[in-house]
């Protein structure tokens, strides 16, 4: 259910009258879009025409608002349906399409061939009220003339859009709260009647406790001090780190150092040391109370679960107290759900199965090893507070990936890519199939258009293109599943939210079948058949990977191919802005890299390298793929100078926010390893390199300017 769509104050009736009698309201798409059952279809139409229509969802699966005119549009938001009614009936706006799978005129035509005249109920009810009260499930939908398939029946189309409808609402049921959780135990969970464990008892160590190893004797009496709290006993503390020639005050023999290196990763070590049936992690700045491992230990003894987490209680300056219950289900995490890993209890043998923590990881609140366990079953939401920790700000949620930490988006982004198993079925690939990738994001009229013109274009036979939606509005996912229902060639993937470039890519890749990828720009036209000749270089088996001639809507060039004019230094595009013709010297000339706008690679590399980097927030992460791709092939990229593709570099909304920290990653990994200077190629392209240039960013791009010799 969308937020903000429940619960109607007050009824406005007659506009729900209206929309009723007019025919076109479609009480099951619109249940199916909002998530929610109704009485009745009147109280379905007075809510899509108090919060639906407001929200932009439509009545109809065959109404697309963005093909509205915009006084439409805002009529529509306002629940204005005499003004939207009005627009569909009125014969003089027939002219123009509904929506992709409705267009007025051609049903028009239609009726009137069929009754060599136009019916009066056709005049009454308009085209298309009228084409819902006569279609049978075999009639073919009056789509506009041109389109690369044949349109679809009334029943496939129908039942492709509900199904959009109910996979959006149960993916945002699957999204974390934009309100933090706030609860308290009521009764302790181990007081329920089962038969208590054995934690007080003799033996070894019923819980091994991980921390780091602080600096001072005073932070390694505090973590002491905590487990001596601890209502369970049966427990020993690993403190991981370099004790650096210190004695350390340790009081406890259940407590013992595991000498580490500074830059080790303090949790998997002592993962692996642990002997304690369970393992927990002392993260610091965590104070946790006294039952928080006993509760824990009890609770996943008699649920038969491996892991689970409780709440934490945040603390900020002012003295606001918030209590947060972290997520616990898979599509939740995946889709940005938070979890304390301070509150995080599992059996060791589970926590080691998975593979511990993700390497190098610099996170605060870890979910990778959560998003592990919870791949592997479930994970348990602990009804209690296990811990009180002090922060400068209290967090909030996060529902998008836009503005996310990089570590963060590299641990989500191999939740979504099982990469083990993209390399075993790489075998299972067709021979010969070419598999296109177009990532969107908030666009459907602009990426339908790239991919019809490829498909219009292209003579390579066997084709297959998978949109991948990152958590588009509804609206425009219905638009985009609209225009290519029965379309065998198109597959369009939805995520739940925008989680970028390089995890929509690697998604579309891991679920496509050929042997041959292309990755494709939304934002991207051409009208020449330019692919087969970029295949082509791939039969070189030394070359890594193709690029077309990018070229503005001016026709002058918007890269042909991607150089390192500074020594050690970042790449650039080659030869922007000059005539086409002036990439034909390409032909014979080797390259570092090429752009992802449009880029043709095989996928046993990409299966091998486990795709682009999601590290990387919109930005970098073609360059990156690129050399790590040389290293398998040191043939490298190609230009095709013979084939060229207009793009409209920008136009994706969330490019270019991450430029500083993008640039940051990138020189930490490649520093020292980097080509350059290749002021060779434009002298070879009769060019002479006038001055070197930059964009001012702390981490420069250069800007060369070149003059023809």
């Amino acid at each position: 259910m969308r937020s903000g769509l429940r619960g109607v104050g007050g009824e406005r009736r007659s506009p729900a009258m209206v929309l009723l009698r007019s025919g076109i309201f479609d009480a099951e798409y619109y249940s199916a879009a909002v998530g929610e059952v109704f009485p009745d279809r009147r109280a379905a139409a007075r809510h899509c025409v108090d919060l639906g229509m407001p929200a932009r969802l439509s009545p109809t699966p065959f109404v697309s608002l963005g093909y509205l005119p915009r006084r439409v549009q805002l009529a529509w938001t306002k629940g204005n349906v005499g003004k939207v009614l009005g627009y569909l009936q009125d014969e003089k706006n027939w002219g123009e399409p509904f929506g992709p799978l409705f267009h007025p005129r051609v049903h028009v035509a239609r009726v009137e061939a069929e009754h060599g005249g136009r019916p009066e109920e056709l005049r009454t009810l308009g085209p298309l009220a009228h084409f819902l009260a006569t279609a049978t499930p075999h009639t073919p939908m009056p789509v506009a003339p041109g389109g690369s398939a044949a349109p679809p029946t009334y029943a496939v189309a129908r039942e492709a859009l509900l199904a959009h409808a109910r996979l959006v609402d149960a993916q945002e049921r699957d999204l974390p709260g934009t309100e933090l959780s706030v609860h308290e135990a009521g009764a302790t969970p181990w007081r329920r009647g089962q038969p208590p464990l054995p934690m007080q008892g003799p033996g070894g160590p019923l819980v091994t406790v991980v921390a780091p190893l602080q600096p001072t004797p005073a932070a390694v009496s505090a973590a002491e001090l905590i487990l001596q709290g601890q209502t369970l006993h049966r427990w020993e503390l690993l403190l991981v780190g370099d004790p650096g020639g210190r004695e350390l005050p340790l009081r406890d023999g259940r407590a013992r150092v595991v000498p580490a290196s500074p830059d080790a990763d303090w949790r998997n070590i002592g993962l692996a040391e642990a002997r304690g049936t369970y393992v927990a992690f002392l993260m610091p700045g965590h104070h946790w109370r006294p039952d928080f491992l006993l509760g824990a230990v009890q609770w996943l003894n008699d649920s038969g679960h491996e892991a689970g987490h409780a709440a934490v209680s945040l603390h900020d300056a002012t003295g606001q107290v918030t209590v947060m219950a972290g997520s616990a289900d898979l599509p939740t995490l995946r889709a940005g759900g938070w979890i304390d890993v301070g509150t995080l209890v599992c059996r060791t043998e589970a926590a080691l199965a998975v593979g511990g923590f993700e390497p190098g990881s610099r996170l605060g609140a870890d979910p990778e090893l959560a998003i592990r366990l919870a791949s592997r079953g479930r994970l348990d939401a602990f009804p209690f507070v296990a811990s009180d920790r002090m922060v400068d700000v209290l967090p909030q949620r996060q529902s998008t990936a836009a503005g996310a930490d990089g570590d963060w988006l590299a641990v989500i982004g191999h939740a979504w890519v099982d990469w083990d198993a993209v390399r075993t079925r790489a075998t299972e690939r067709v021979p010969g199939r070419v598999s296109v990738v177009v990532p969107t994001f908030n666009d459907a009229r602009m990426t339908g258009d790239a991919v019809e013109t490829l498909l219009a274009t292209t003579s390579v036979p066997d084709i297959e293109v998978t949109v991948v939606d990152n958590g588009s509005p509804t609206e425009l996912g219905q638009e985009l599943t609209a225009r290519f229902v029965g379309e065998d060639r198109v597959h369009y993937r939805r995520l739940p939210i925008n989680l970028n470039f390089a995890i929509a890519c690697n998604v579309g890749f891991a679920e496509s079948t050929g042997t041959r990828v292309v990755f494709l720009n939304n934002d991207t036209r051409s009208d020449t058949d330019w692919l087969p000749a970029v295949l082509a270089h791939l039969d070189d088996p030394l070359v890594a990977g193709a690029q077309p001639v990018l070229l503005y809507p001016d026709a002058t060039i918007q890269t042909a191919g991607t150089v390192f004019p500074y020594p050690d230094g970042l790449a650039c595009h080659f030869l922007v802005g000059r005539p086409y013709l002036d990439a034909l010297p390409t032909a014979e000339m080797t390259f570092h890299a090429a752009t992802a706008a449009a880029l043709v690679m095989r996928a046993e590399d990409l299966a091998a390298l486990e795709g682009f980097d999601p590290h990387y927030v919109n930005g970098m992460e073609d360059v990156d793929l690129c050399l790590r791709a040389r290293e398998l092939r040191p043939g490298g990229f190609r230009v095709e100078p013979r084939s060229s593709v207009v793009h409209l570099e920008g136009k994706t909304p969330g490019r270019g926010k991450r430029i500083p920290q993008n640039r940051q990653f990138f020189m930490e990994r490649w520093h020292g390893r980097l080509p350059g200077p290749e002021i060779d190629k434009y002298e070879r392209a009769g060019f002479t390199l006038v001055r070197l240039d930059d964009d001012g960013q702390p981490i420069p791009s250069p800007r060369p300017v070149i003059a023809a010799r």
